[in-house]
């Protein structure tokens, strides 16, 4: 399975030969020691507000961003980062945490011409690290880049972009997960639907209708041309994509991104 964490940015990209050289690291955002620690006095009440240099080193410790290929179409960058693992080990009878540290990276494919950027196998306790290091280092301001979030409206619209029939035929809805739901009298906290063809089953209809929410959707998308196959995906109302299956290459990804970019543009 893969992960994909969708990120907006509220500015338009420029592509550039500086932005093909791009390399920036978590030092050249929070500065040296001295300006660090006079920044750890910062809160960060939210992903869209600053975020302290101490809050940022745990959330992604040692991160560096590098560019690796840009173009009008597609930016590819790769940020690499500490992951950390606790490890329980036991003594006698005292039990005691060894912290494993190994190396991580995280693809990350930004559409200049849409904002979109999809930051890929990326746990989701750091995206708001991650866009604010990738915001600063590429739009040159912190807040700028953003987690992308999807409204009940933008759900329903991408639940019919995938159901209705289009190039290489019509995706499949089978499952979905409401929220605050009023039938008739009853006003429930969720309900989850799971069929075969969820859309149109009888009771769909009238349960979407009455949702305030839509929380998440499993889908398969229609056949992607250029793969020739179909994919079993996972979306949620906080933009994250869970890719079922073996790993995709290079062209299949990138392939199934441009779906997800369309999928997102529709209204």
């Amino acid at each position: 399975m893969q992960t994909v964490h969708i990120t907006q940015s509220r500015a338009i990209l420029s592509v550039t030969r500086t932005l093909a050289s791009l390399r920036y690291s978590l030092e050249d955002l929070v500065g040296v020691d001295d300006a660090a620690a006079e920044d750890r006095e910062t809160s960060s009440r939210t992903t869209r507000g600053r975020l302290s240099a101490r809050r940022l080193s745990l959330l992604i410790p040692k991160a560096e961003l590098r560019c690796q290929k840009a173009s009008r179409e597609l930016v590819e960058l790769v940020l690499s980062y500490e992951g950390r693992m606790r490890v329980p080990q036991s003594l006698a009878r005292e039990r005691h945490y060894r912290t494993i540290s190994f190396n991580m990276t995280s693809e990350i494919f930004w559409r200049p011409e849409t904002g979109f950027c999809f930051i890929k196998d990326l746990p989701r306790r750091s995206i708001g690290a991650a866009t604010w290091l990738l915001s600063t280092a590429v739009l040159g301001y912190p807040g700028r880049l953003s987690p992308y979030e999807l409204d009940s409206n933008q759900m329903r619209a991408i639940i019919d972009y995938i159901t209705k029939p289009g190039k290489g035929g019509a995706g499949e809805l089978v499952r979905a997960v409401f929220g605050d739901v009023k039938i008739g009298q009853n006003q429930l906290e969720a309900i989850s639907l799971k069929s075969r063809e969820l859309h149109t089953q009888p009771h769909y209809a009238t349960i979407q209708k009455g949702a305030r929410q839509i929380r998440s959707i499993n889908f398969i998308s229609p056949l992607i041309r250029e793969t020739g196959r179909s994919y079993a995906c996972r979306l949620d109302a906080r933009g994250s994509v869970l890719i079922y299956g073996p790993r995709l290459s290079g062209k299949a990804f990138r392939a199934l991104l441009n779906f997800f970019e369309g999928m997102l543009l529709v209204k």
